[in-house]
């Protein structure tokens, strides 16, 4: 089996400019979220993972495998960040919100407008860049309280007191803020 993952990963690597090509044609409306070359990592890492499916039928078939896992992760990358999305409007409010510092940043405006709409856009980019950046447990507690899951639901999911839930949600919003903070002066 560990023979089987090798072959897989040294014929992967021969086929990087394929896999960017697909990645190229079929995803730029993910490149403002993900660089090309960090989605073609998600699909050679999916790749690996499900090398034990795969039977060699030559380089043709293996080709058109590649191209099938590519875009079922494309297809896959994109409802994730599209669900983000949907939700973005209590994520940005928790991104801008007041940190423990006291310091507060105004959200974008509320008018309409081209300058308005590209301001939006870039910020839920950025947002959900911060959110896409948290570990997994700070940003599934961050989901749920967007989601707006009840306490009682939230301790039992994550198996925390009603304190100890308290606490991490305060310093996963907190971090939220911080990686927010980052990228939007960097």
């Amino acid at each position: 089996m560990n023979e089987e993952h090798d072959s897989i990963g040294a014929r992967l690597e021969g086929e990087t400019d394929l896999l960017m090509a697909v990645v190229r044609a079929e995803a730029a409306d993910l490149f403002r979220f993900e660089q090309p070359e960090d989605l073609v990592q998600h699909i050679k890492l999916r790749v690996i993972e499900g090398g034990a499916t795969f039977v060699d039928r030559g380089d043709m078939a293996f080709r058109g495998w590649l191209r099938t896992i590519a875009r079922r992760t494309i297809a896959d990358r994109r409802d994730h960040w599209m669900a983000l999305k949907r939700n973005s409007g209590p994520i940005l409010s928790l991104s801008f919100g007041q940190s423990s510092s006291g310091s507060e940043r105004p959200m974008p405006d509320d008018e309409t407008g081209p300058a308005t709409w590209a301001a939006r856009r870039e910020t839920l980019v950025l947002a959900m860049k911060a959110l896409s950046l948290l570990p997994e447990k700070d940003r599934a507690l961050i989901l749920a309280k967007v989601a707006g899951e009840g306490q009682a639901e939230c301790r039992s999911r994550f198996g925390l007191s009603e304190e100890a839930m308290r606490k991490a949600c305060m310093r996963a919003e907190e971090r939220l803020r911080k990686t927010f903070r980052i990228l939007l002066n960097s």
